[in-house]
């Protein structure tokens, strides 16, 4: 679910990123000082935004990857553990 999440968030920066750089594009023509100062600073954070969705990305597939390396090792514990959660969940509901 927080991968998911993360996810979902890395989706909605690219779109702010991209519609950012519609932005600096369609104010290309403006030559009024404030205009290129702004397109000067919206141009900054976008690199800076790009870098860090990269590190997020490469930081989640990391993490998804090692979560599937300790399932697989521990294929029989997980399996074990998710019995016992649904099992708990199942008695608290029914309980409700």
């Amino acid at each position: 679910m927080q991968a998911t999440t993360a996810e979902k968030l890395i989706r909605d920066v690219k779109v702010v990123m991209q519609d950012a750089e519609e932005l600096i594009k369609a104010t290309a023509a403006d030559v009024e000082e404030k205009t290129r100062e702004a397109r000067a600073k919206l141009a900054g954070a976008l690199v800076v935004a790009k870098d860090t969705c990269q590190r997020l990305e490469e930081n989640i597939q990391s993490a998804a990857a090692a979560a599937d390396r300790v399932v697989r090792r521990h294929a029989y514990e997980s399996i074990g553990l998710a019995f016992a959660v649904g099992l708990v969940a199942g008695i608290l509901l029914r309980r409700s």
